[in-house]
């Protein structure tokens, strides 16, 4: 159970997106006003933002495992690597059109990954800028993006519902998971990769086996489509973010809900939890993040 401790009004607009660094201890939004704003995650205050290098709204933002380094993509068909620590860009990366409509940081900070309408999932060097290699995950638009802890292997969700599993160094199909009847939104990992986490706007939460490829439970509770979802570091707890305002826990092991949040005014984009796993943040379209505590 999760209690509301503050309600931050971050953005002017919509908040696309939150993360929670593992190491730093930073909160950072992502927002239709093409900034990236980082917040002290013990605090609740404001560090810095980060602006200037996008003309039109960020919906991807994701970190290393260090905390030192975040990628954002954007409308604007852009993508830039940022420095954490003092708020600098290191590198600006322009795609085709939609060619970064899903864009995530390797957990090492070394590699970009985003696919867009082609199906195709490109990775370029965070050294160099320069591409490394192009893999055809799938025919259909890519939607979503997660590495695995270790940043062995890139979960890719598309447009058609299905989820393929891609080995990063040999670029070699793993698995497509089906399942989903539209177009996935989100994914995540368990702690220790064994699990994969994907959402839809089918208004489901599904729970794959990600050495397998074999999907193990459907969560159903929401009343609309599903955007975001995040978890626990004890591998049990998820939670997500819908467009029906509200935000879900769940028991991955009892495959059920077990407490919903309703303090947004409109649809909820990010959920995310501490590293500790004792706070959650989420971010909508109402501008507001909201800060929760674990009784």
């Amino acid at each position: 159970m999760y209690t509301v401790t503050r309600e931050v009004s971050a953005h002017d607009d919509g908040v696309w997106g939150v993360a929670w660094t593992p190491t730093t201890n930073q909160v950072l939004t992502n927002a239709v006003d093409a900034t990236v704003k980082c917040w002290d995650g013990a605090t609740g205050e404001l560090v810095r933002t980060l602006d200037g290098a996008h003309q039109l709204g960020i919906h991807s933002l994701s970190a290393d495992a260090t905390g030192q380094r975040a990628l954002t993509a954007a409308l604007d068909h852009r993508m830039v690597l940022w420095d954490l620590t003092n708020g600098e860009v290191v590198r600006e990366i322009t795609t085709e059109p939609n060619a970064n409509a899903a864009a995530r940081l390797a957990p090492a900070g070394d590699v970009l990954a985003a696919g867009g309408p082609t199906g195709n999932v490109t990775f370029w060097s965070a050294t160099t800028g320069e591409k490394v290699q192009t893999v055809q995950a799938s025919p259909k638009y890519t939607t979503a993006l997660a590495y695995s802890p270790d940043g062995k292997t890139l979960a890719c969700g598309t447009q058609a519902g299905h989820v393929d599993l891609i080995d990063v160094e040999s670029g070699k199909l793993l698995h497509s998971l089906s399942g989903h009847a539209s177009t996935v939104r989100s994914l995540a990992f368990s702690p220790d990769a064994t699990q994969l986490y994907s959402t839809s706007d089918d208004r489901r939460v599904h729970l794959y086996d990600a050495q397998y490829g074999n999907l193990i439970a459907a969560l159903v509770g929401h009343s609309s489509w599903v955007l975001g979802v995040t978890c626990h570091a004890d591998g049990d707890q998820l939670a997500t973010a819908s467009s029906d305002r509200t935000v879900k826990l769940w028991s991955s092991r009892m495959r059920q809900c077990v407490d919903t949040l309703n303090h947004h005014t409109d649809h909820i984009w990010g959920v995310a939890f501490s590293p500790k796993g004792d706070e959650l943040v989420s971010s909508g379209e109402d501008g507001m993040l909201m800060w929760y505590k674990a009784l």
